[in-house]
């Protein structure tokens, strides 16, 4: 039995990494759409406070919103030895190989400074408005104490009145 040369091994390598880029392209183009709708996760968040909507409800869509965005990581990251021992010999592909890789992963982290810049906003915003509305509920609450705490007292059948 002969071994392959390494031109091609690295010929096999080629479309191999350019799969793997295209895939992680793939995963953080849909992390950037799901980056797109937080504005919408933000504005439940305030209608929530507001008491427009159950905070079941938005804990539920928040949760199910960082559940897709770690489906996305974890498929950038099912690959991620292939693509460092790829990444390591890229030097000894053809430049037109090199090439459509490089432009794919100039884009994906292009895409993944986006995101980041987006997450970092949506969490402090996030944060904020937790609190916010966690006042709120307090505020809400405490009144309802001083109210029950201050309101007129009401007689009250006592079990030893003998009146009807």
């Amino acid at each position: 039995m002969t071994r392959p040369s390494t031109h091609e091994n690295l010929s096999a390598a080629a479309p191999r990494l350019r799969d793997l880029a295209e895939r992680r392209l793939a995963s953080a183009r849909v992390m950037q759409d799901l980056s797109t709708r937080e504005d919408a996760l933000l504005a439940a968040v305030d209608a929530a406070g507001r008491g427009e909507i159950e905070q079941d409800e938005v804990e539920v869509v928040l949760a199910m919103h960082l559940n897709a965005r770690e489906a996305c990581l974890n498929s950038m990251r099912t690959c991620d030895a292939e693509w460092a021992a790829g990444a390591a010999a890229i030097d000894q592909l053809q430049s037109s190989d090199r090439d459509a890789i490089q432009r794919i992963a100039t884009e994906l982290f292009d895409i993944l400074e986006a995101i980041q810049a987006t997450d970092t906003h949506f969490a402090s915003e996030l944060a904020l408005r937790r609190r916010a509305a966690g006042v709120e509920i307090s505020r809400t609450d405490g009144s309802r104490a001083a109210n029950r705490a201050y309101a007129p007292i009401t007689p009250t059948p006592r079990f030893t009145d003998r009146r009807g």
